[in-house]
């Protein structure tokens, strides 16, 4: 191993670092976030009735409502670094950044709460660092020679590769791993019941199989499910409907 080279607890921190920092802005968090600034009154039209629904509702210094702004966001070729567009994005972007910097603090509190209790108590092992301590492991990495996971790496990577391909040039054919949204019914207020993103990725069907027995993975989906049905009930229930 060369001098120079990092060792596994050094690699570790790099990988809590990048798991922290993609947690903020990956998936589901400031990638929603920032569309949906203005994205309510970018696609308000007369026949989903969200003028009269919830925009009046949305506070103006959370959001961004000046379609020259939003015609420069979504339509592109409007120059970011002008004092309009500036200040512009300054006031929702300001709030937004403080409520994410007080949300990760009080995440950070909790987790501060619970240590002791749950690391020198408890003694909890904490199945789901397995993957990092075995990518890090420097002596010999194992993982990197098991022809398994590199069967498995190489199935999902060419999936994410083919539809990214896709993306770019629709003339080649689609393998659909997901359903973004499908409607089931058609009258109201059941017309707001749609179900999201039901998709089927592998690396996460096989991280829950490997930490988790079968019944306390199926209790998440069913637990995500009750979830996303209540807080369905209680829109639906806001928009005027009597259940």
């Amino acid at each position: 191993v060369p001098r120079m080279a990092l060792v596994q607890s050094e690699l570790v921190i790099v990988y809590l670092m990048l798991s922290i920092a993609s947690g903020i802005t990956g998936h589901d968090m400031l990638e929603i976030l920032v569309p949906m600034l203005g994205h309510a009154f970018r696609f308000a039209t007369p026949e989903n009735e969200w003028q009269q629904l919830f925009v009046p509702f949305l506070p103006e210094w959370l959001t961004v409502s000046d379609p020259s702004l939003l015609s420069g966001y979504y339509d592109g070729e409007l120059p970011l670094y002008t004092a309009e567009t500036l200040l512009g994005w300054a006031t929702p972007v300001l709030w937004w950044s403080t409520f994410i910097i007080v949300l990760i603090f009080g995440m950070l509190c909790i987790n501060i709460i619970v240590r002791k209790q749950w690391i020198e108590h408890e003694k909890l092992s904490y199945p789901i660092i397995q993957l990092p301590l075995q990518l890090t492991e420097t002596p010999q990495n194992r993982l990197f020679q098991n022809k398994l996971m590199w069967l498995g790496f190489g199935i999902a990577g060419a999936l994410a590769l083919w539809n990214g391909i896709n993306f770019l040039y629709p003339i080649l054919p689609e393998f659909r791993t997901r359903v973004r949204s499908f409607q089931v019914f058609t009258e109201s207020p059941w017309a707001e019941f749609r179900f999201h993103c039901i998709r089927l990725q592998s690396g996460l069907v096989s991280l829950f199989l490997w930490i988790f027995r079968f019944h306390v993975g199926f209790s998440f989906g069913i637990g995500d499910l009750c979830v996303c049905l209540v807080l369905r009930l209680v829109y639906a229930h806001y928009l005027g409907f009597h259940i």
